[in-house]
């Protein structure tokens, strides 16, 4: 088992190379994982709420997330850092 949120998981999706997987849950965060060894990899913050969707770029380089608090966050899956955060969004 893949162990480590704080709070459920929303949402997971696998990287196109079928190695790791990428994780979004209701604690605000993304975690990337070795499918592998089921090591936690990266923990990405930056969202104010729970994570609610996912998707990575058919190159596996990025991430988008979308979030409780009502904005897109860009992930540079390498480094773990948000490039863009994308807001406007004022209702479910």
């Amino acid at each position: 088992s893949l162990e480590g949120h704080m709070d459920a998981v929303h949402c997971v999706t696998v990287l196109p190379d079928g190695r790791y997987a990428l994780s979004g849950s209701l604690d605000g965060t993304l975690r990337t994982w070795d499918l592998q060894t089921g090591a936690c990899l990266a923990v990405l913050r930056g969202h104010c709420g729970g994570v609610l969707s996912l998707g990575v770029t058919g190159d596996g380089r990025q991430a988008v997330s979308g979030s409780e608090d009502m904005t897109l966050r860009v992930w540079d899956l390498a480094s773990g850092c948000s490039t863009a955060r994308l807001a406007g969004h004022r209702d479910w």
